[in-house]
């Protein structure tokens, strides 16, 4: 029975922890391992969590160097079969999602990605974002990908290495540009995965140096031009 870790990285996160960890709790599918990292959070966001330490099987709160310090803190502290990172301030769509995912991970066996889709969430407003068809590194280059779509083979994450915590907020899309260059296989759900919020650090953050690096450090500047700047002038999408 395929085993999910789902990983949750908190700071300061008293206002929307509960729902995260709610919606962990109530899914059907029961074979789940919860693994929250703490960032020693002083606001009673730790309190919010005792309330539910039944229902975590690994929590710890300490210093770290940012927000990949703590995802691959849960990495290594994972067990499953397959990871999911759930921001504190994310939830799932529905309690259904991760049983309906675990069904196409059993019957695609050798697949390392499955993704699906999300709500973006912005005060009251909800739109929703569909991921690419087809998972590559053209695809990535060109259109970028939502990591709260995405359950990825522990093995996979592993066999990488981990998020480079150099990175502020774009060790997520140059973890998954090394896995595809690696050769992971991919598969897209037809289904909605998460509502995410757009307040996080990545919308409060300037981040085009590190996108530039990011994308520098897995593409040539030929598929940089190719995939990127060519479409945008001629207004292809």
């Amino acid at each position: 029975m395929t085993k999910i870790s789902v990983i949750t990285v908190s700071l300061n996160a008293v206002d929307c922890i509960e729902e995260a960890i709610l919606s962990v709790v109530n899914q059907t599918y029961k074979n789940i391992e919860f693994i929250l990292i703490d960032g020693e959070s002083t606001d009673g966001t730790l309190d919010v969590i005792n309330n539910y330490h039944d229902d975590i099987n690994y929590l710890v709160s300490e210093s770290d160097s940012g927000l990949y310090q703590a995802m691959n803190k849960g990495v290594q502290a994972a067990t499953g079969d397959f990871i999911y990172f759930l921001n504190s301030d994310d939830f799932f769509f529905d309690e259904n999602v991760i049983s309906d995912v675990v069904q196409v991970i059993e019957k695609n066996q050798s697949v390392e990605l499955v993704y699906g889709d999300v709500l973006l969430k912005k005060e009251k407003q909800l739109v929703r974002q569909q991921q690419v068809p087809v998972l590559t590194r053209k695809t990535l280059c060109r259109y970028g990908f939502c990591h709260q779509a995405l359950f990825a083979k522990r093995e996979t994450l592993l066999r990488l290495g981990g998020f480079i915590e150099t990175y502020r907020i774009v060790a997520d899309g140059d973890l998954l540009a090394r896995a595809l260059a690696d050769g992971a296989t991919s598969l897209h759900v037809d289904r909605d995965i998460a509502t995410i919020s757009l307040d996080g650090l990545s919308n409060t953050t300037n981040w085009r140096e590190e996108k530039r690096q990011q994308l520098q450090s897995n593409y040539t500047r030929w598929e940089l031009f190719l995939w990127r700047k060519l479409p945008g002038i001629i207004g292809r999408k």
